[in-house]
């Protein structure tokens, strides 16, 4: 391997080692390979040399494919000359690589019921939905809301539905974050529904959180035509309770009572929810009957 390519693999570990970051399967590589454009600079930027501290030789020696050219003649090292420095280290490989990318994929891919695990939040997320009869883009959590009132009340609403989990054994630890309506500067709710990105593999795609309108989060249960899917619908409440009986048996009434609460400070148009009340108690005892 070339030793000016070799200097700045150092200089980038070196980056690495006084930012105390953390490696990913002893590659640089794989750790750096989705990071976004400012994280990056701020690893190769201080890790460049000057092209005039080199001689014509040196310069002439580098395959250009394995350094990046920065401003004011400071060269630092490239993916491509990570990639080939590690494998010539023996710290990477095409198994290594394809195994990778392979567990990124599988990620994005739906979970089978019986390998899914949700956290306290997540539990929390889809029994509000639940609960709020958020079914549909046209009856979903918004929070893009400019009245923020609507959000505080979102805020309520999921503070209500985490005491029940809690004291119902539903979840076995509480999400510390409910505490406060707020997450820094940004509304707790609007953090919360930000940064549940995986929520949608973990229920089979029943939960949008990417859809046609930026910020609005619902469970896929009511399509175009209103009509109710009740598979989705027995599939929510069958992680919501982990298909236990005795949590089925008082899920549906507490989802009655939020509704019943919040749906008028919650939502500014209730006409799609009529009748929802029943089909989730038919669900319900679907599933205890199964």
């Amino acid at each position: 391997m070339n030793s000016i390519i070799k200097r700045l693999y150092k200089n980038v570990c070196d980056v690495i080692n006084d930012k105390e970051m953390k490696i990913k399967l002893d590659s640089i590589f794989l750790t750096f390979i989705d990071k976004k454009q400012n994280e990056l600079i701020k690893i190769l930027e201080p890790s460049c040399i000057s092209t005039d501290s080199l001689t014509n030789n040196q310069l002439d020696s580098i395959n250009k494919d394995h350094i990046y050219e920065f401003p004011n003649k400071q060269i630092s090292i490239s993916a491509f000359g990570i990639y080939e420095y590690e494998k010539e280290e023996k710290d990477i490989d095409d198994l290594k690589l394809v195994k990778f990318f392979d567990k990124k994929w599988k990620e994005k891919v739906p979970s089978l019921p019986s390998e899914t695990k949700l956290s306290s939040k997540e539990i929390l997320v889809i029994t509000a939905m639940l609960c709020s009869r958020a079914f549909s883009l046209d009856q979903c959590i918004n929070t893009s809301k400019k009245d923020s009132r609507i959000v505080d009340e979102w805020y309520n609403l999921f503070k209500e539905v985490h005491t029940f989990l809690l004291e119902n054994n539903f979840i076995n630890k509480p999400f510390d974050g409910i505490k406060s309506p707020m997450k820094g500067n940004e509304k707790l709710v609007r953090q919360m529904m930000r940064t549940i990105d995986k929520l949608p593999q973990k229920t089979n795609m029943i939960a949008v959180t990417q859809s046609k309108k930026r910020y609005h989060y619902y469970l896929n249960i009511v399509n175009s035509d209103r009509n109710v899917n009740t598979e989705n619908l027995k599939s929510i409440i069958k992680l919501i309770t982990n298909d236990n009986a005795e949590l089925i048996n008082v899920l549906p009434k507490f989802c009655d009572d939020i509704y019943s609460k919040y749906f008028s400070k919650i939502y500014e148009n209730t006409l799609f929810n009529q009748g929802y009340r029943n089909i989730i108690v038919e669900a319900s005892k679907d599933l205890l009957l199964s």
